[in-house]
């Protein structure tokens, strides 16, 4: 409980709009003292590698300040007496109009998620509420739906006496299917497309918890496509999520794939495919890994 909290963020991003992308790490460490209530910033730190050479935009020991080229500030900048202790570099220079603070926070805030606080979060009336303000993302989302959901001709958004209403107009019905009786499948879709659609046309990262809950492998599949297709994530978004199916497991490339191992009364451990001696590229991943070649197989019972 003594010791720093540390974390490390890797991302691609630009020094200035329309310019080269690059790898930027960006590390923090914070202090854990039980008998003071406020955390402090012991070390701060964010480089780029250009040409894959590391080169450092600013770095931070306590009160202490250093800054690159890039940066554009001087250490003589009354901006730097704004920085607190318990505060971050670029947090507080970005309120202060400091134009790379507030490009760092802007890529980092490009983050959508379906995780709200400890729990992952069912939208339900939230997105029907997003829809009706965005009409090209539900244009988007119908055309989506009936190419994706067979039998499903529409669906349609209208104000109720209780508040925001959705139907779904289905072939052979002779009457329209409402939100609550849809399936739990097409209901998770609508949550989950505002969230990939909206990194898929701006760029940045969706974090998505157990992406293939209530969702059929095959719709897995064809969102995968969505962000490898250039036309379609033209701005190289990328998506981070969970998953137990391992048949998703031959969908990846081995360097897209992390395993989370719980082991008793030892913290979790994470590590990559790749980590593994002799593992090749092949459409046999699924099988190694229920085979236990793989490791993180749960032991039940």
């Amino acid at each position: 409980m003594n010791r720093p909290t540390k974390v490390i963020v890797e991302y691609d991003g630009r020094l200035v709009d329309k310019g080269p992308v690059f790898v930027f790490r960006y590390e923090v460490h914070i202090a854990n003292d039980p008998k003071k209530f406020a955390k402090e910033v012991i070390f701060e730190s964010l480089s780029y590698a250009p040409q894959g050479k590391s080169r450092r935009v600013f770095e931070r020991n306590g009160q202490e300040f250093h800054f690159g080229r890039e940066f554009g500030l001087t250490e003589n900048d009354p901006r730097i007496k704004s920085i607190r202790p318990n505060a971050s570099i670029s947090s507080t220079l970005a309120q202060l109009n400091h134009d790379l603070s507030i490009r760092f926070l802007t890529s980092l805030n490009m983050l959508q998620t379906n995780i709200a606080g400890l729990d992952r979060n069912n939208f339900g009336l939230q997105s029907l509420s997003f829809y009706l303000q965005r009409p090209d993302y539900f244009k988007r989302l119908n055309r989506e739906l009936g190419r994706l959901d067979l039998g499903l001709e529409e669906m349609k958004l209208f104000p109720g006496n209780a508040g925001l209403v959705a139907s779904f107009k289905h072939t052979g019905l002779d009457s329209e299917i409402m939100y609550g009786q849809e399936s739990a499948g097409t209901r998770k879709f609508i949550d989950l497309f505002r969230i990939l659609q909206s990194v898929l046309e701006y760029g940045g990262l969706a974090v998505i918890d157990e992406l293939d809950t209530d969702i059929h492998p095959l719709l897995i599949s064809e969102i995968f496509h969505w962000f490898y297709s250039k036309e379609r994530n033209p701005e190289g978004a990328q998506l981070l999520f969970t998953a137990h199916n391992p048949a998703i497991l031959d969908e990846l490339e081995k360097e897209q794939i992390f395993f989370c191992e719980k082991l008793l009364g030892r913290a979790t451990h994470v590590y990559g495919a790749r980590e593994i001696k002799g593992l090749r590229r092949g459409p046999s991943m699924m099988k190694k890994y229920l085979s236990g070649e793989l490791g993180a197989v749960p032991h039940v019972g």
